[in-house]
């Protein structure tokens, strides 16, 4: 009995055959021109099988002003994207990323038991 034909369908060809990728928390200093020095987390989700790379850039308590409800649901929707699937992230990688972007969202949410410095020990343990 011969082969069945098998068929490409579009959506198969965007996403990586074996799904792999990297994931770097990426830990930096600057000096404004003023002098004071600044602290940033990025973490950054590299694709070995193809061209996918997804950044996202985390407050710190250094930049605790920077997080709001919008910028971490934000980040809870890229971590949930095709996109992020594209990367070939596997299932505990995204649910990792998951568990950091729903703290970021506790923090941007206002509640009694979250204190600013709360951030600052909660980044500093992702380093």
């Amino acid at each position: 009995m011969p082969a069945r034909p098998t068929s490409k369908s579009f959506m198969a060809n965007d996403y990586p055959s074996d799904p792999e990728a990297d994931i770097y928390l990426l830990a930096d200093t600057w000096t404004s021109a003023a002098g004071v020095a600044h602290e940033t987390l990025a973490l950054v989700v590299n694709s070995q099988d193809c061209d996918e790379q997804i950044t996202l850039l985390l407050p710190t308590g250094d930049n605790a002003h920077a997080l709001s409800w919008i910028s971490s649901q934000g980040m809870v929707s890229i971590v949930q994207s095709t996109q992020m699937t594209r990367t070939g992230i596997f299932d505990d990688q995204r649910s990792w990323l998951l568990n950091i972007a729903l703290v970021y969202l506790a923090f941007a949410t206002p509640h009694p038991n979250l204190q600013p410095q709360d951030l600052v020990l909660f980044t500093g343990a992702l380093v």
